[in-house]
């Protein structure tokens, strides 16, 4: 297979990893607003959603890593390699908080232990946290690699990766359901722009 081809590929995965992506976390359960006595009945109410869509979420992370890790090394040098580190540490992270939020928490209640809600709700929370920064800061790096091939989707990648890490940074956005959903939008227009790209033929420029 050519390089060309290859990045066809990968673009194809990021524009289809970033859709499936968005229509999981719409299917997104929430226990929100149950009270101490009904949230073990709730998150078991909700166990086979919360498992399906915490399992597409883990399936669309590694998959975007992949094709992230494939552009990274095709653009080469240091910011490419800087790009490639941080999407790893941020789908490293997300993948903790999906584990945790769609696995754990619900394993935990359908055994009626919810006393460690907290403490898992602030790992998720902060898991999710660094991992929108680290994928956001990864974006701002594969945006100065950008610089030379295409620099309207350079300046995209420092405007999407500069305001997922301020939003994140500020404090200005939370990430329960809606605010996780918003984040992720925002990435994955990042992702699917570059992913059309790809499959334009951005290794022949």
């Amino acid at each position: 297979m050519t390089e060309s081809s290859n990045l066809k590929v990968s673009g194809a995965i990021l524009v289809g990893a970033a859709l499936l992506g968005m229509v999981a976390l719409m299917h997104h359960p929430t226990a929100a607003h149950s009270s101490a006595a009904t949230l073990s009945e709730r998150l078991t109410d909700i166990a086979l959603l919360a498992r399906a869509v915490h399992g597409a979420m883990i399936a669309v992370s590694v998959a975007l890593l992949i094709a992230l890790l494939r552009v990274a090394l095709w653009l080469g040098g240091g910011a490419a390699l800087a790009a490639a580190v941080l999407s790893a540490l941020g789908v490293q992270a997300m993948l903790g908080a999906a584990l945790i939020n769609g696995f754990v928490v619900v394993a935990l209640a359908e055994r009626g232990e919810t006393g460690v809600g907290a403490l898992l709700w602030t790992l998720n929370q902060t898991l999710a946290g660094a991992g929108v920064i680290a994928l956001s800061l990864a974006i701002i790096a594969y945006g100065a690699s950008l610089w030379s091939r295409a620099r309207w989707l350079a300046v995209m990648s420092f405007l999407v990766g500069g305001t997922g890490a301020g939003a994140m940074l500020s404090g200005a956005v939370m990430l329960h359901v809606a605010g996780m959903q918003a984040s992720f939008a925002l990435l994955a227009a990042w992702f699917v722009a570059v992913g059309v790209w790809l499959l334009r033929g951005a290794a022949r420029r």
